[in-house]
């Protein structure tokens, strides 16, 4: 009898240890499965929500944009024109618009020089069609902006001093104003102003496709 007893008691034992481990596996188990399929749901739900993109769609480029920025480059030279000028100068004494003898003077010149052109970029106005996709420039003529002697290019060749006519500085003056206006015709029968409207209008493209937004547009330029 004291044997069953023992195995009646063990039995019971058992049985409440079974109860005891299913009771706290209930306890401790439950409410983490709970949260693992929360935390699932939570995932799954959050997948479903678009999330808003940090970078907004680009807009086209504003009229005013690339306006304001080509006006800011003001007066730019856009083409040079070097040249060496050579040029005989002679004056002589008249007398009832006879020529007196004896009375000649006479001298050769020369000097380097350079004839900037270019645009007012101030002056440009800007317009867009976004429908045709065409961004319209209204861009001013290229006019000489400067003309600019060396100083240390200055040679005289030969100088002869008549009589009662000596040379003075008015005259080498007159001389130099005279070969800087030839020096100028020269350029412009060369080109010089429609070199610097073909680079005017290649600086101008290059600066509006830099800009953000002006993908896709073509440039057109309107003379003003």
């Amino acid at each position: 009898m004291k044997i069953n007893q023992k195995i009646y008691l063990i039995l019971i034992g058992i049985v409440v240890l079974l109860i005891a481990g299913i009771v706290l596996f209930s306890l401790f188990y439950s409410p983490s499965e709970g949260l693992v399929q929360e935390a699932t749901v939570s995932v799954a739900a959050q997948s479903k929500v678009k999330i808003p993109s940090l970078i907004s769609e680009e807009e086209s480029i504003s009229c005013d944009i690339i306006q304001d920025g080509l006006r800011d480059i003001g007066k730019l030279v856009t083409e040079e024109y070097y040249f060496t000028e050579v040029a005989d100068y002679s004056n002589k004494k008249t007398l009832f618009d006879i020529s007196l003898p004896f009375t000649e003077s006479k001298y050769m010149i020369s000097y380097d020089g350079v004839i900037s052109a270019g645009v007012d970029f101030t002056k440009i106005s800007v317009e867009k069609d976004d429908e045709q996709k065409k961004i319209l420039i209204s861009l001013p003529e290229s006019e000489i902006i400067s003309t600019e002697i060396e100083p240390e290019s200055f040679r005289l060749y030969s100088e002869k001093e008549g009589l009662w006519n000596p040379i003075s500085v008015e005259d080498y003056n007159t001389s130099l104003t005279e070969l800087t206006n030839n020096a100028e015709q020269k350029a412009l029968d060369r080109g010089l102003l429609q070199k610097a409207d073909a680079n005017a209008q290649a600086v101008i493209t290059n600066f509006v496709q830099s800009l953000v937004g002006a993908e896709g547009y073509t440039i057109e330029f309107v003379s003003m």
